[in-house]
């Protein structure tokens, strides 16, 4: 019978790449590795991108609910 390893997937039995290649990393340091602090900046990004367009768009939508009542009063 063959052993498990800490990083063989318990489904399908193979080798989760990722996981393997970022552990020693991971374990060493306690923060992500180098991939992962770019996708947190990236992520971060269109975060504050989603926030601000969202943030826009509400002001644009008091803006036109306030002229039409000033324009209809």
């Amino acid at each position: 019978m063959r052993q498990k390893t800490l990083l063989q997937h318990p489904i399908r039995g193979c080798a989760d790449s990722h996981l393997s290649a970022n552990l020693p990393a991971i374990l060493e340091t306690g923060s992500p590795s180098a991939v992962n602090s770019k996708l947190m900046t990236y992520l971060k990004r269109m975060g504050l991108a989603a926030f601000l367009f969202f943030f826009l768009k509400g002001l644009a939508w008091l803006a036109v609910f306030y002229f039409g009542f000033q324009f209809f009063n």
